[in-house]
């Protein structure tokens, strides 16, 4: 057990140290090919790059491991009645997240935006939910959930819950995404009990991103209607104005979503409940919580602490400096 947390660790700082040369490296092959070939140049194939890398350490590990990724990482199947739940479950869990967004921005800055601003400009909208919304949960869960999760939670259910949590809105490198991550991460962490299977918190995880994605490409439709019909000075002024309101109604939000939420918060786990009853998986959670902590292991180990070390200080720098 020690060695495989030690060995998990490691894989982690490794993710860690490849997501903050990602970007190094994406100039450096487009330095070198982007005259070849134009596609390097796009904001699509560099966040599609930048996830592909960032899983590349996991893939290295299942390889040199040999070990079953089906069973690693729970690519356990569901029943259909549970997936069309857990959908239902993803936009009951928006008005909770949109409150913890809301209350970090007001310490921090939203850095998502403006990508997603670019990409519904950029690409169509199918594009944009493959490449934002799609190939990221799949990738983010299965090293997150699948890897790092799966291994914490045989030494302690609870402390693998907070540790895989926390590590998942580090890895976000800022303020604004890493409170409402770690909430997240969490959730993820209990469907993938629920279930079974981490297809669960993969088809959460995608709808909660895709709903964002949708909403932003209307928003970009909206706005380039009204510039092709009232001008392009017109349309300046009127993103201008929604930008200044939404900056002065940031409490009234916080406000609305969080009373929104009380109602929302409680139908999500009436919806959790059931989905585990279908699943078959009540005495599986139930035992879960009184789990004893395997207290000859422990999960802190060197390669984490510097991992936490940096992905902290890097956070930091971007949120504040």
């Amino acid at each position: 057990m020690k060695q495989e947390i030690k060995e998990i660790n490691m894989v982690l700082a490794m993710t860690m140290v490849v997501a903050l040369i990602s970007g190094d490296i994406y100039y450096m092959i487009l330095t070198l090919f982007g005259g070849i070939f134009p596609f390097l140049s796009s904001l699509g194939f560099r966040l599609v790059f930048g996830q592909f890398l960032l899983v590349f350490p996991t893939i290295i590990y299942i390889c040199m491991k040999k070990i079953n990724w089906i069973e690693t990482l729970s690519f356990h199947k569901i029943k259909w009645s549970s997936a069309l739940k857990l959908v239902i479950l993803a936009y009951l869990l928006v008005p909770i997240l949109a409150v913890i967004n809301g209350i970090s921005l007001i310490f921090s800055e939203n850095q998502v935006a403006e990508t997603l601003s670019n990409m519904s400009m950029e690409g169509s909208l199918f594009l944009n939910i493959l490449i934002i919304a799609f190939i990221p949960c799949l990738m983010e869960e299965s090293i997150f959930r699948g890897l790092l999760y799966g291994e914490y939670r045989k030494i302690s259910f609870k402390k693998g819950l907070l540790l895989s949590g926390f590590l998942f809105g580090l890895m976000h490198f800022n303020l604004n995404q890493f409170c409402y991550a770690f909430v997240m991460g969490i959730i993820f962490a209990l469907l993938l009990e629920g279930t079974g299977s981490i297809l669960a918190p993969v088809i959460v995880h995608f709808t909660i991103n895709s709903n964002s994605i949708i909403m932003q490409y209307m928003q970009t439709a909206l706005s380039n209607k009204a510039g092709k019909i009232y001008g392009a000075e017109i349309q300046e002024q009127a993103i201008k104005t929604v930008a200044e309101v939404t900056e002065k109604s940031l409490y009234s939000s916080i406000l609305f979503y969080g009373i929104i939420s009380i109602f929302t918060v409680f139908f999500a786990y009436k919806v959790f409940c059931s989905i585990v009853k279908k699943q078959q998986r009540t005495e599986h959670m139930k035992k879960l919580w009184k789990q004893k902590e395997q207290t000859e292991c422990s999960m802190i180990t060197i390669p984490l602490v510097i991992s936490i070390i940096i992905g902290i200080g890097y956070l930091m720098m971007r949120s504040f400096l």
